[in-house]
């Protein structure tokens, strides 16, 4: 549910198709209750989030970001959940847990929720749990990431 067009009253942008008007009322009971939990979609957050098991609460941003945060972001029409990978000039690096390599600079304006909680097999996983504290800290280094991949790959197969 995290992709689709994004509401023109957030970022600018158009509203002509059904998922910008589902989106936009995504935040907007985002913005009012300040939680809302959805499905993962999409495998570029493997293995740390996986499509058809886990879901996300997406949080009202504080606009205090760091490496290792996951944040849900504007990329033209979409919208993309991937992590923060080092803080720039100008917004961030941003790359999925799936991907080598980081994707373009996000401004921080485009960052429309972060995600702080996840819900997996019935239990809640926290930024304060080591499985979340690995992903960000310490399978963030590329080169860890890499033999992680390698693994999961051999792993799946």
């Amino acid at each position: 549910m995290l992709k689709g067009a994004v509401p023109e009253s957030r970022t600018g942008g158009n509203m002509n198709n059904k998922n910008s008007v589902q989106m936009e009322v995504l935040l907007d009971v985002l913005y009012k209750d300040g939680k809302i939990k959805l499905p993962v979609q999409g495998k570029s957050m493997e293995p740390f989030l996986k499509e058809g098991r886990d879901y996300v609460f997406l949080s009202v941003p504080d606009g205090q970001y760091k490496k290792g945060d996951i944040v849900v972001y504007r990329c033209n029409d979409t919208f993309v959940m991937h992590r923060i990978a080092e803080k720039t000039e100008t917004g961030f690096s941003i790359i999925g847990d799936n991907q080598l390599q980081a994707d373009y600079e996000v401004p921080k304006e485009r960052i429309v929720a972060v995600i702080n909680e996840v819900l997996r097999d019935g239990k809640r996983i926290t930024k304060n749990q080591i499985v979340w504290k690995f992903y960000s800290e310490i399978y963030s280094n590329l080169g860890v990431r890499k033999i992680f991949l390698e693994l999961h790959k051999i792993r799946k197969a």
